[in-house]
């Protein structure tokens, strides 16, 4: 395979993390399904803090500007001592477009990754909830994969990808393939 040709991908987890991994690949012209085990695509969790290197990237990846108006962008960070409430120290955060590059926001996590889910659509990336993935070393270093949706029907991506090194889920996130096989 050249080496600007992105190989077919399977993400697995369709939290902010895994969308954002499946937009990256998608915007760079791969061919990627993303499989959540979960009924829906929904976040876990309240608020989240993105400062200027997020958001930056978000920019690029033509989430921020669907993120802006349900964020807020604070003028002002402040640590304080937990017991007494008394300010130890605080920063600016008004010059951080200017200064970083990008802005310091708050938002919920739930507006963040609907943004995501949206742009990956958008970008072609195909989206399976109530997936289930099966991953099952068939030899020392090989690992083969088939995904399972909803009604039941399993579904193969690619060929099995041999990963070089010892067995951990840090190298099968390393290679960033989906693998076949035939599994139950």
């Amino acid at each position: 395979m050249p080496s600007d040709v992105l190989p077919e991908t399977l993400v697995v987890g369709g939290g902010i993390g895994g969308l954002s991994a499946a937009l990256c690949l998608a915007l760079r012209g791969g061919a990627v399904t993303l499989a959540e085990r979960s009924q829906s695509f929904a976040e876990v969790g309240a608020g989240i803090q993105l400062a200027p290197n997020a958001t930056r990237i978000l920019r690029r990846l033509g989430v921020l500007e669907k993120i802006e108006p349900v964020a807020v962008r604070p003028r002002r960070l402040v640590l304080a001592d937990a017991i007494e409430g008394r300010e130890l120290t605080s920063l600016a955060l008004t010059d951080f477009p200017s200064r970083y590059g990008g802005p310091y926001l708050v938002l919920h996590r739930d507006d963040l990754l609907r943004a995501l889910l949206e742009r990956c659509e958008q970008s072609g990336v195909k989206l399976h909830a109530d997936a289930h993935v099966t991953v099952q070393p068939s030899v020392a270093t090989t690992y083969s994969a088939r995904f399972r949706v909803g009604n039941g029907a399993w579904q193969d991506i690619a060929e099995t990808v041999t990963i070089p090194g010892p067995a951990s889920s840090l190298r099968i996130a390393e290679a960033t393939a989906v693998l076949s096989g035939d599994h139950e």
